[in-house]
C-alpha cells in the first residue's frame, strides 16, 4: 500500500497519483501491510452526543421588606402675611354743565400784514439804508488799427533752364585694354583680360565664367562661389558688382555688398577669397 503523505489516503501499489487528492505518488515509498489483527481505523470516528437529562431548578420567593417615605409637615401659612389698609377714595367732581360754565372774552389784538415775508410791521426789521455804490465811467471804446497794406506782390523772374552735368569722363583712357593681374594665388602673373560688356567670375561648372579661378585655390580651401562677381565695363568706365556670394568680395580691403555697384579704376585690387586680382590697363 502507499499511503498518501497529504491526505493519508491508502492507495494500491504501484499508484502513480493519489485517487482521493490526485496528488503525485511518484517519490512515495510503499508501506507495509497492515497488521489484520489490529483494525483501529486511520481517522477517528466523530463522536456521538448522548442526551442529558435535565435537572429541575428550584427558586424560592425572597420577600423584599418595602420602605415607606416619611410624611413631610408643612409649615402653616400666616393667617394675614400682608395686612390690607384701605385708603380714602378721592371725592369726585360733581359734573358741571356746560352751559353754566362762565367764559371770559379774550381780547384779540389785529396787526397789520406786510408783503415782507409775511410778517406783520411789529415783527418786520427796520429797514436797512443800501450804501451809496459810486458809478464807473463807462471804458474808452477800443482803438481800432487799420489792416497793414498788402504786401506787393514781387514777380520772380522765370526759373532758369536745368543745365544738365557733363557726364563722367571715362576712367579708362579711349582704346585702352583693362587687365586684372594675380598678385596672390596658385598662378601667380596671369592676366585675365576685361571685355565690353559683362564679365563674371567665377568657377566653370554649370553656367561659363568669363574669369575661371578654379585653378587659383586649392582643391582643399575654395572660397569662390561658382557665380562669384561682375566686373562691367561700358563706355570706358569699369563697375564691379558682388553676385551674392557666400564668402563676399572686397575692394580695396572693403566689402562690396550685394546690389551695391562700386567703379574701378586703375591699381584697384579686388579679393576673392584667397586670390588678390590688381585692375591694370
Amino acid at each position: 500500500m502507499i499511503l498518501c503523505p497529504f491526505c493519508h489516503f491508502q492507495n494500491e501499489d504501484g499508484a502513480l497519483f493519489c485517487e482521493q487528492c490526485k496528488s503525485d505518488l511518484s517519490g512515495v515509498p510503499e508501506t507495509p501491510a497492515a497488521n489484520p489483527l489490529v483494525t483501529a481505523p486511520l481517522t477517528p470516528e466523530p463522536a456521538v452526543a448522548q442526551p442529558v437529562a435535565a435537572v429541575p431548578i428550584s427558586v424560592e420567593p425572597v420577600a423584599v421588606p418595602l420602605i415607606e417615605p416619611e410624611p413631610v409637615q408643612a409649615e402653616p401659612l400666616p393667617a394675614e402675611p400682608y395686612p390690607l389698609t384701605a385708603e380714602p377714595a378721592a371725592p369726585v367732581m360733581e359734573a358741571m354743565p356746560i352751559e353754566a360754565m362762565p367764559v371770559e372774552a379774550v381780547p384779540v389784538e389785529t396787526e397789520a400784514w406786510s408783503p415782507a415775508a409775511g410778517m406783520s410791521e411789529t415783527q418786520a426789521p427796520p429797514p436797512v439804508a443800501e450804501p451809496a455804490v459810486p458809478h464807473a465811467p463807462p471804458p474808452p471804446p477800443p482803438k481800432v488799427e487799420a489792416p497793414p497794406p498788402p504786401p506787393a506782390k514781387v514777380e520772380t523772374p522765370p526759373s532758369a533752364p536745368k543745365v544738365e552735368a557733363p557726364p563722367a569722363e571715362p576712367v579708362l583712357p579711349k582704346g585702352a585694354e583693362p587687365r586684372l593681374l594675380v598678385l596672390r594665388g596658385q598662378r601667380r602673373n596671369v592676366e585675365y583680360p576685361i571685355y565690353e560688356g559683362l564679365n563674371f567670375i567665377g568657377r566653370a561648372d554649370e553656367k561659363p565664367v568669363d574669369i575661371d579661378l578654379e585653378d587659383q585655390e586649392p582643391p582643399d580651401r575654395i572660397w569662390c562661389s561658382r557665380q562669384h562677381a561682375l566686373v562691367s565695363l561700358e563706355e570706358g568706365k569699369l563697375v564691379l558688382e558682388d553676385l551674392n556670394s557666400a564668402n563676399g568680395t572686397y575692394l580695396n580691403r572693403n566689402r562690396v555688398y550685394p546690389g551695391q555697384k562700386q567703379p574701378l579704376k586703375v591699381n584697384d585690387i579686388i579679393q576673392i577669397g584667397n586670390v588678390q586680382l590688381k585692375v591694370i590697363v
